[in-house]
């Protein structure tokens, strides 16, 4: 009886983890410089449901507690051309990192670029090669 209540006791903190993932990344312009206030929707393509942020003064964004799923991101800011990612792909606990570089110009011309992500190990500093 001992053990059982002890397999359950150890099974419960278990089934309350749940693996949620994000996107982050750093928007910059054309010199590399942080753009910090960009207005960036992260869109799930299966639900569309959609999530809007803002990048910080560093430039950085982070969309967190995202389902996995096939996503888009939209990046605008005034004085630049507003940046579409297409085709993201987000594993169940995985951290994105989506670095975009915008180019000057209108944002009613939009730029579409389909993603290269790197995977983060989150156990580490260090950038996966997959």
């Amino acid at each position: 009886m001992w053990k059982q209540v002890c397999v359950l006791m150890l099974a419960v903190p278990a089934m309350a983890q749940v693996q949620q993932s994000s996107i982050t990344g750093i928007i910059t312009d054309p010199t590399g410089a942080a753009v910090p206030a960009a207005s960036v929707v992260v869109t799930n393509r299966d639900t569309a449901t959609a999530h809007r942020i803002q990048s910080n003064d560093a430039g950085i964004f982070l969309a967190p507690s995202l389902i996995p799923g096939n996503y888009s991101l939209q990046v605008e800011v005034t004085g630049f051309h507003k940046k579409q990612v297409d085709r993201v792909t987000l594993d169940t606990g995985q951290t994105l990192r989506i670095d975009v570089k915008l180019e000057i110009g209108s944002t009613s011309e939009t730029v579409e670029v389909t993603a290269s992500a790197t995977a983060l190990k989150q156990e580490s500093a260090e950038v996966s090669a997959t």
